[in-house]
């Protein structure tokens, strides 16, 4: 993926308009150019009223319609839409082929995408075309470096909303076309690590889900041949409450993390727990989600211990949760709760304290390598953001 041509420019570091990182046979700065001298810039455009049913044809799903949504929902390609344009709709739209160059410039300020489908775009995106002494992929990496611009120029209101005239008039370093090139294959190298990343992730997850049915509907199991007996989840489970609130997790700056990337709670040293335990949100926002919680972290007031009782494993346990539909059980419309007195009467099946350890352990040992694939997406997203900051001027 690496190419050895890359090197630092520390000879030229007071030249203007020379990238940090250069691949070496290239010398000389980079021309400043307008958008609009490098192609032809137009703003989407939406039937009205929008939810007229005429726009649509989503059976044949023939040309897209493109919404904030799907871009930001999506990585460097645009694959699928939610909603599909009639041929009605389509002349109240702006249409652009497959392979077309766009940007939001609505809600989600200055996210670029290309279209691997013909789309119609609404007013909240732009569309580049008759691209000129400019690859299309080439400018679709330099806006991604321009996000931060676009979103310092857009005007906020109810939402965002960047005008059309200042993309225009933005200006981008243009390198020859055969520098343009190189730059693009080697991003794409990096892309295409990243895809393959998200593929293997998306496989793990896949088993991962397809393992947990089976196992908890008993279809797939060890060497063990007893049945699991029928118990309620207070059973299993006591609880004890938790008075914290945010603001007791908040260090000397205001800062704390609840929910970490790996599912694990972690804020400041209060309860100072010696052990592992459970937690779940029993108000507010994510409530019935649970959590695994490694030893000497805390939760907050809208969450609450659970600890397994003695002769239940507490991995298993943990997974035992995720089984369980908590929504049943949410009382309150402004701030929704559950409590422990009604969804720990839930009825389950365990198993043996043995059986309950293997499937803690398997299931545990497959989320570490989800988690390390996710580490890994997130190490090479770093990675490329970095090249970008440092290709480009």
């Amino acid at each position: 993926m690496t190419d050895n041509s890359v090197e630092k420019n520390t000879e030229k570091v007071n030249q203007q308009n020379i990238p940090k990182l250069r691949f070496k046979e290239f010398e000389g700065e980079w021309k400043l150019t307008q958008l609009k001298d490098l192609s032809k810039i137009q703003r989407g455009a939406s039937p009205r009223p929008i939810n007229d049913k005429k726009w649509y044809d989503n059976e044949n799903g023939k040309v897209g319609w493109v919404r904030i949504g799907d871009v930001t929902n999506s990585s460097k390609y645009l694959t699928e839409t939610e909603d599909y344009f009639s041929e009605e709709g389509i002349k109240k739209s702006r249409f652009l082929p497959k392979g077309s160059l766009i940007m939001s410039i609505c809600a989600t300020i200055g996210k670029p995408i290309v279209t691997d489908i013909d789309t119609c775009i609404h007013d909240g995106f732009v569309g580049f075309s008759n691209l000129k002494n400019v690859h299309k992929e080439f400018l679709y990496y330099y806006l991604n470096i321009l996000e931060p611009k676009f979103m310092s120029l857009s005007q906020t209101g109810s939402q965002a909303n960047l005008n059309s005239d200042l993309v225009r008039i933005s200006k981008i370093g243009v390198p020859s076309l055969k520098e343009q090139e190189k730059i693009i294959n080697f991003l794409s190298e990096v892309d295409t690590k990243i895809k393959l990343l998200n593929k293997k992730l998306d496989t793990q997850i896949s088993f991962k889900k397809n393992l947990f049915q089976n196992i908890f509907a008993q279809k797939l199991r060890f060497d063990f041949n007893d049945e699991w007996k029928k118990v309620r989840l207070n059973d299993v489970l006591e609880s004890s409450p938790s008075n914290l609130s945010l603001n007791d997790l908040e260090d000397n700056e205001g800062n704390y993390d609840l929910y970490g990337a790996t599912g694990i709670v972690k804020a400041i040293d209060f309860y100072e727990k010696k052990v592992p335990y459970l937690a779940i949100v029993k108000d507010g926002a994510g409530v019935g989600k649970s959590f695994l919680c490694k030893p000497y972290t805390s939760i907050v007031g809208t969450m609450q211990y659970l600890t397994p009782k003695e002769e239940y494993d507490l991995e298993f346990s943990y997974y035992l949760l995720k089984t369980i539909n908590f929504r049943k059980y949410i009382v309150g419309s402004t701030i929704p709760h559950i409590y422990f007195k009604d969804y720990s009467k839930e009825k389950i099946k365990v198993p043996s304290l043995k059986e309950q350890e293997k499937i803690g352990n398997l299931i545990s040992n497959i989320d570490t390598k989800i988690n390390l694939t996710k580490n890994h997406i997130s190490q090479m997203e770093d990675f490329k953001k970095g090249l970008l900051q440092s290709l480009f001027i």
